[in-house]
């Protein structure tokens, strides 16, 4: 009876740690998807990934690029 008990309560853990474990919680794998960034030269807020970058400062179009 013991036997039994053990072998269930293995096959038991095998079938939770491959099947019914939880699963991780989504992560974001591109953080600069979601993230807000501020204009450098009008302050507008806009989305990271479509942002100018230059010299470490952020700038929502060529114009504001070109007059900061």
């Amino acid at each position: 009876m013991l036997k039994t008990l053990l072998i269930l309560g293995i096959i038991a853990l095998i079938i939770w740690f491959f099947f019914i474990k939880k699963r991780p919680t989504k992560t974001n794998h591109h953080p600069q998807a979601d993230s807000m960034v501020e204009c450098q030269k009008c302050k507008t807020f806009i989305m990271q990934n479509e942002a100018i970058l230059s010299n470490g400062s952020y700038y929502c179009s060529k114009e504001c690029l070109l007059q900061g």
